[in-house]
């Protein structure tokens, strides 16, 4: 840092970082000092982040990986449980076969939906053939719908109050003008 300290970082055999020790414990051994600890799994993914304290370790970040790699769970330490990680409480995503996120539930939902039996969502999106997002709705139902030029540049959205909302765009690709249907 600028007082000349130094932060230092534990790596394993994979080259992931292990561990963060801040530069106030620079005199005590790595691996009792208190510190940021990182845990992967076989593919390398990160799927644990816990704050150490020199005894005890907290979980602040947990995360579950589906079979094709995709995040499918990201919980915060609030609710994270230890004894059952799989029964964390967090943000929870959905993908298609092409492995693109077609549902997104928060954590509140998430939650909601286990304590009611509810199948309640945060954001859904659909996709045209080119991957493009051309439907995205919220939990409440409000819809934005989306077009594409031919070289996969946005067009139009559509909002949920139904205003339309035009791109244009320089050679360049750059968007020069967004314009609404109400003339803004």
């Amino acid at each position: 840092d600028a007082l000349g300290n130094t932060t230092r970082y534990e790596y394993d055999q994979n080259g992931n970082l292990k561990k963060e020790v801040d530069a106030r414990y620079i005199s005590t051994a790595i691996a009792s000092a208190p510190g940021l600890e990182y845990e992967y799994d076989e593919l390398n993914r990160l799927i644990k982040i816990m704050v150490f304290d020199g005894t005890a370790r907290d979980v602040i970040s947990y995360r579950v990986y589906d079979g094709r790699g995709n995040l499918i769970k990201e919980v915060d330490g609030e609710g994270y449980r230890a004894n059952d990680p799989d029964q964390s409480i967090g943000q929870v995503y959905q993908y298609d076969v092409l492995d693109r996120v077609v549902q997104y539930t928060s954590a509140q939902a998430f939650a909601d939906n286990q304590k009611n039996g509810t199948s309640l969502f945060t954001k859904r999106y659909e996709y045209d053939g080119v991957g493009n997002i051309i439907k995205e709705e919220d939990g409440l139902g409000n819809i934005t719908a989306s077009t594409y030029y031919l070289n996969g540049l946005l067009k139009d959205r559509i909002g949920p109050d139904g205003n339309k909302e035009t791109m244009s765009y320089d050679l360049t690709g750059k968007m020069y003008i967004a314009q609404t249907d109400r003339g803004n």
